[in-house]
C-alpha cells in the first residue's frame, strides 16, 4: 500500500504539475524569422532538449511506454537528418562546422552562379543544375536534396503522434495500480524502486512533451523547405502539415485537476 501511494503520488503530482503547452502545428502571425533561424540550426540541440522513454525494468510498464519510444524513434530519426544535413553541407561547401543551414545555402546560391534552379517534386522542392557546376557545388545540391526528401517524407507520420500519444494516455493512468503487482510477482528489489520511480517519472514527463516535440519539428521542416524552395526562386509550396490531434490530457486520478491543453491554433500557410 505504501509503495501505492508514494506512485500514485508520483504520476499524479506529475499529471498536475507539468503544464501541458500549447502543441498546435502551425504559429503566430511574424514568426518567419524565428521559423528560418529554427530552420537553419537543424536537429543539433534536439537530444538535450527533449527527455526520451528509458527502461523501467518491468515488462508491463515497459510494454505501456513502447508506442512513446517508438514515436521517439520517428522523431529523432527526423532531427538526427535535420542536423546531418547542416554537416554534409557545411562539409560539401568547405565551410565551418556549425554554419547556419540558411547561411550555406546562401553560399551555395552564390556559388551556383545561377545554375541552379529549384522545382517541386510533388510537395518537395529538388535542387537541380541547369549546366555543368563544380565538384563542390553538386555535392551540396545532392546534400539539400537529400535532406528535403528524407524529412518531407517524415511530415505524415510526426504529424499523427499527438493523437498516438492521447491514445496511450488511459494506460499511464493505471500505472499506479499496476506497478505495485509488477514489481511483487518479480521480485523487485526494495533497493530497486526509487530508481524504477525515478524513471517512470522521467517516461511520464517524456511522453507529455511528445506533442510538443512533435510539432516544433514539423514547424523547423516546414521552415527548411520553405527556405530551400525561395533561396533559389521557386514559389513556397512546401509539405503542409495537418495534424489530427493537437491536444494531451495529461493522466489524472478521478476528482484531479485536468492539464487538457488549451484550443489549438489553426495551421498558418506559410507565405
Amino acid at each position: 500500500m505504501a509503495i501505492r501511494r508514494f506512485v500514485w503520488a508520483l504520476v499524479l503530482g506529475l499529471a498536475v504539475g507539468v503544464t501541458t503547452p500549447d502543441v498546435a502545428f502551425g504559429g503566430k502571425k511574424g514568426d518567419d524569422k524565428a521559423d528560418d533561424k529554427a530552420a537553419s540550426k537543424g536537429g543539433d540541440a534536439a537530444a538535450s532538449k527533449w527527455k526520451n522513454v528509458e527502461t523501467v525494468g518491468l515488462k508491463s510498464i515497459d510494454d505501456v511506454f513502447a508506442p512513446i519510444k517508438q514515436m521517439h524513434g520517428t522523431l529523432s530519426s527526423a532531427e538526427g537528418s535535420m542536423a546531418s544535413a547542416n554537416t554534409n553541407l557545411a562539409t560539401a561547401l568547405s565551410l565551418p562546422q556549425g554554419t547556419p543551414f540558411a547561411d550555406a545555402l546562401a553560399e551555395l546560391q552564390k556559388r551556383a552562379d545561377g545554375k541552379v534552379t529549384v522545382a517541386m517534386q510533388g510537395t518537395v522542392p529538388k535542387l537541380a543544375a541547369s549546366d555543368a557546376v563544380p565538384s563542390d557545388v553538386q555535392a551540396a545540391i545532392d546534400a539539400t536534396n537529400g535532406l528535403t526528401t528524407s524529412i518531407a517524407s517524415s511530415v505524415q507520420a510526426i504529424t499523427q503522434i499527438p493523437a498516438q500519444v492521447q491514445a496511450v494516455i488511459p494506460q499511464i493512468s493505471k500505472l499506479p495500480q499496476t506497478f505495485p503487482a509488477e514489481a511483487k510477482t518479480l521480485g523487485a528489489k526494495v533497493t530497486e524502486i526509487p530508481k524504477m520511480l525515478t524513471t517512470l517519472k522521467n517516461n511520464v514527463e517524456a511522453t507529455v512533451q511528445t506533442p510538443e516535440r512533435a510539432a516544433e519539428l514539423v514547424k523547423q521542416i516546414e521552415s527548411t523547405l520553405s527556405l530551400v524552395t525561395t533561396t533559389f526562386g521557386g514559389a513556397n509550396k512546401a509539405v503542409p502539415s495537418k495534424s489530427t490531434a493537437t491536444k494531451t490530457t495529461t493522466p489524472a486520478k478521478s476528482g484531479a485537476p485536468s492539464t487538457d491543453t488549451p484550443g489549438a491554433r489553426k495551421v498558418r500557410p506559410t507565405p
